[in-house]
């Protein structure tokens, strides 16, 4: 079984990036037609895609426990005398394994999203999965294509090029993990406010739903941005100025995006407005490519990663689409909503238009009854 743990890896991968790509098509049919079966499937489908996740995950910590050197990822990040807990925290000390981790984390939080979304209808909720199960599908299309971590060596390796010394800290258990469930987190905002749009519903309620949501991806990234400050104040040891790290700068801006996106959806709740920000701070503030865009290897970086031209491009693409279709569904909301408040205006005008024109009347009317008694 060890020996084609690497395959048995991939086979997992695989299973997870088709069943996400399959929970996305279903789900948008079964939101779009209304057909129960598909709707319903959204808590099985997200099951069996964490699972599968799982599945993969645990057999690359598996290979670098191990100390299996065929593998070309845990060559490069490994050796046989690393400790255990460096060994195993390496699984996220390069490219390939920072995506899987990424992967699970969105995987985790699309199976608490499908569990704990009780308040929502399932046509909504079917929407809102099924956009994170096609985020999940790209990201897991991306990783197969360009950073597959379980990809063997023609030789195998007798020992492994060792992690870098600047990572072998316990910054490196706590920091990673924490950055990407708030990185990750954001995700739940930007399906919320995806399918928000589908169903032509921002309103109090959709703003309600995803402000918790939003606050715990918040403060696990806070969370994580603080312990990545410290590790890099006493590690580069650049007169404690730890924002010179392009990767902590990186995680500083979806946070600032983040902040700015809670007290939006606050006012979305509470008084009804700031709903085209509040959709573009989701849209453009949960943007995955930060720690791509920014933590290309560059010397001195707490953690180095594999420079990736187009994906800087992609980010590019991206943004440019999240500013045209918040712009789209801008003016969308402000027609709907002209139409409405110019419907209530024609409501409202007809009786007081009524009674307008039956007041001189009914005055004339008593003036001439008046009249009448004097007169007999």
């Amino acid at each position: 079984m060890w020996a084609v743990l690497p395959e048995l890896g991939l086979l997992a991968l695989c299973a997870c990036v088709a069943v996400s790509a399959i929970m996305g098509g279903l789900l948008l049919r079964g939101a779009a037609t209304g057909e129960r079966a598909l709707v319903t499937a959204a808590r099985p489908l997200a099951v069996v895609q964490s699972l599968l996740a799982c599945l993969a995950f645990a057999a690359l910590m598996l290979l670098f426990a191990d100390n299996d050197f065929s593998v070309r990822y845990v060559v490069q990040q490994s050796s046989s005398q690393l400790p255990l807990v460096y060994r195993l925290a390496a699984v996220w000390g390069g490219h390939e394994g920072s995506l899987l981790l990424w992967l699970l984390l969105l995987c985790v939080w699309t199976l608490a999203v499908a569990l704990c979304s009780r308040s929502l209808d399932d046509a909504m909720r079917a929407r809102l999965v099924a956009i994170m199960g096609l985020i999940a599908a790209g990201f897991g299309f991306f990783l197969l294509l360009t950073s597959n971590p379980f990809a063997r060596l023609d030789i195998p390796a007798v020992e492994g090029r060792e992690l870098n010394p600047m990572l072998q800290d316990p910054g490196l258990i706590v920091h990673p993990p924490l950055l990407y469930m708030g990185y990750v987190g954001f995700a739940v905002a930007f399906a919320m406010a995806l399918a928000g749009l589908m169903a032509g519903r921002i309103d109090a309620a959709w703003a309600r739903f995803a402000r918790p949501w939003t606050t715990l991806a918040w403060v696990n990234l806070t969370a994580g941005i603080a312990v990545g400050s410290l590790w890099a104040y006493y590690e580069l040891g650049w007169g404690g100025w730890w924002f010179w790290d392009p990767v902590e700068n990186a995680s500083f801006m979806p946070w600032l995006a983040g902040t700015a996106l809670m007290h939006s959806l606050a006012a979305t709740e509470k008084r009804g407005v700031f709903k085209s920000w509040t959709v573009l701070l989701a849209i453009a503030g949960s943007q995955p490519w930060g720690h791509q865009l920014w933590g290309d290897s560059g010397q001195g970086t707490l953690r180095e990663f594999t420079p990736s031209g187009w994906v800087t491009r992609g980010t590019i693409n991206y943004l440019s689409g999240a500013v045209t279709l918040t712009s789209w569904s801008a003016g969308a909301t402000t027609r709907t909503s002209r139409r409405s408040s110019t419907g209530r205006w024609r409501r409202s005008a007809t009786p007081s238009s009524t009674s307008a024109c039956s007041a001189p009347e009914s005055r004339i009317a008593a003036s001439a009854r008046r009249k009448s008694s004097s007169f007999n």
